[in-house]
């Protein structure tokens, strides 16, 4: 029956430790934890074990960055032309206005000149 170490953060560093990749303090944190505890060396040769016997393929990172798509190109063409865009915000500000005192005037009966 195996058992854990206790110390649940070394634990998580072996891992790293096994494929080299800790900072040279971690590493040197390890391996002095590595001296005491008996059950962390088991875990390295379990880790070491799998990685025999499941080893990882090789990742062609270049590769796959050279594979990616560019980035999209943005159009530099403002969204209907300005002056199209700026003509059509005018006539509504116009109509909206021209439609409010239609409005106003039929409310209040045609004539708003005494409106108090």
């Amino acid at each position: 029956m195996t058992r854990d170490c206790e110390d649940g953060a070394m634990r998580d560093l072996l891992p790293d430790y096994v494929n080299d990749t800790l900072s040279a303090a971690e590493h040197a944190k390890v391996e002095a934890h590595l001296r005491t505890c008996a059950d962390c060396v088991a875990e390295i040769a379990l880790i070491e074990a799998a990685g025999r016997a499941y080893p990882a393929p090789a990742i062609d990172v270049d590769r796959i960055v050279n594979a990616l798509p560019g980035a999209p190109r943005i159009s530099r063409r403002p969204f209907l032309g300005s002056r199209i865009a700026q003509f059509a915000a005018a006539i509504g500000v116009v109509t909206i206005g021209a439609l409010s005192v239609f409005a106003l005037r039929g409310f209040f009966g045609g004539d708003t000149t005494d409106i108090k």
